[in-house]
């Protein structure tokens, strides 16, 4: 890692999202202070680079010396790949920055996942090269052993309990975590509220798992035959009902009245006449 001093050009140096997204940016009233002061004062410190160019810290002077126009910039450049890059600006900006609890957290966490997501394409790319199991078992020689809370809460500063509670909101309810960084509202409110709205579904499922236990099961029955019987039972009903009034009205009226009877039901409920009850 290279220390000294050197000035190099602005247009030597850029800026890489990835790493930018780690560290909050500058509020409108501390980027209009910041920036009055580096008109009056100049940039009187370094920059951290990138040995490719990228910017590691101090993207605000380096935006400032754009600004004003400045041609050169004093850095200092660092041997780092991608997965160093990020933990140098992680670690950077926790001592340097005056940042609260829950943006320090939001750093380590952001910084955490990154590196995961590079250590996982680097091992993803080496698996589909080898053609056989690899003799170092799932987690292969060189990977570094999962972050514990623990070890997460000593880079933020801060304790384990704080990083289990911002974990799970950053988890749970993305969109709301970013309100707590922003210090707009606590971390531990959004907990608390986090675990009632969990316990208060986890009931809602037990009572629903204890209704299907104790209701009787219910055979669907074979629904043709339950519409053909719902329209021919009281049909046939009513035939017999019209062949006990052969005693009063004599046969012929009342197999006149059966087949008037039997053709309108054929007409309804086949599709037409011709099938004898």
């Amino acid at each position: 890692m290279k220390t000294e001093i050197v000035s190099v050009p602005l247009t030597d140096l850029s800026e890489d999202e990835t790493i930018k997204s780690l560290v909050p940016e500058m509020t409108t009233d501390e980027w209009g202070k910041f920036l009055e002061s580096c008109k009056k004062s100049g940039i009187r410190q370094p920059i951290d680079v990138r040995d490719d160019g990228v910017v590691l810290d101090g993207r605000h002077r380096y935006r400032a010396a754009k600004l004003l126009m400045l041609n050169t910039i004093n850095v200092i450049y660092h041997k780092l790949n991608q997965e160093q890059s990020i933990e140098f600006v992680r670690d950077t900006a926790i001592e340097r920055r005056n940042l609260t609890i829950a943006q320090r957290v939001d750093i380590v966490l952001r910084s955490e996942e990154l590196v995961k997501g590079i250590e996982q394409k680097a091992k993803a790319k080496q698996i589909s090269s080898l053609q056989h199991q690899s003799s170092f078992g799932p987690t292969g020689p060189n990977e570094k052993p999962i972050q514990t809370d623990v070890a997460l809460s000593k880079l933020a500063n801060t304790s384990p309990t704080t990083i289990k509670r911002m974990k799970k909101i950053k988890k749970v309810d993305p969109e709301t975590y970013e309100h707590v960084v922003a210090g707009e509202i606590s971390a531990h409110t959004v907990y608390d509220r986090i675990n009632k709205e969990i316990k208060s579904g986890k009931k809602a499922t037990d009572k629903l798992a204890e209704a299907k236990k104790t209701t009787p099961k219910i055979v669907k029955p074979n629904h043709d035959a339950e519409i053909l019987e719902a329209c021919v039972s009281p049909v046939l009903n009513m035939i017999g009902a019209v062949a006990d009034l052969k005693k009063l009205w004599g046969d012929q009226a009342v197999e006149d009245a059966i087949k008037i009877i039997q053709e309108s039901v054929c007409q309804h409920v086949f599709g037409g006449a011709g099938v004898n009850l």
